[in-house]
């Protein structure tokens, strides 16, 4: 069973992204992580029996918009060493960091109407994923990094050519 998690700041291209591998598979099970998120949560989407689990962000995420967002701590280091042995368990995974230049991530945000994170705090974000990201300093060792531009040409979105799941 092979789970992607799409990492990236919000207008990165995420929910582009993920549509076009939802619809590359024929049985996907699909979670979308939210600052309201659980262990628990987590721990029932990873077990799911689906061929394919595509995540819309994982802790990485809580422990970038927690502190710059909320004035959160980040993560338990226990909770993510046990979500990382979920996510190892479950089988081969795939991290998918979307990314683009921030003055696209910026004009995409504000052409969305978002209005739930300054503009301030949208860069502070994006610096961090890009820290965070290009450093590899989470999840599971197993788990490979692919940046995915979405600044680029259409093509760059375009889903793999992968075999039919049954």
């Amino acid at each position: 069973m092979l789970t992607i998690i799409a990492e990236g700041c919000d207008g990165a291209g995420k929910t582009t992204l993920i549509m076009k591998l939802m619809s590359a598979y024929r049985t996907v099970h699909y979670f979308h992580a939210t600052k309201d998120t659980t262990e628990v949560q987590y721990l029932e989407a990873l077990d799911t029996n689906a061929d394919v689990l595509i995540m819309d962000r994982f802790w990485l995420s809580e422990d970038i918009y927690g502190p710059i967002v909320r004035g959160a701590e980040p993560m338990d280091a226990e909770v993510k060493e046990r979500l990382d042995a979920a996510l190892e368990a479950r089988g081969p995974a795939l991290l998918l960091f979307v990314n683009a230049d921030y003055e696209v991530v910026k004009e995409r945000f504000i052409n969305r109407g978002d209005d739930y994170i300054t503009i301030d705090q949208l860069a502070e974000i994006y610096n961090a994923y890009q820290e965070a990201l290009h450093g590899k300093a989470f999840y599971t060792s197993r788990t490979p990094i692919i940046e995915v531009r979405t600044d680029l040409s259409d093509a760059a979105l375009s889903a793999p050519v992968l075999p039919d799941t049954p």
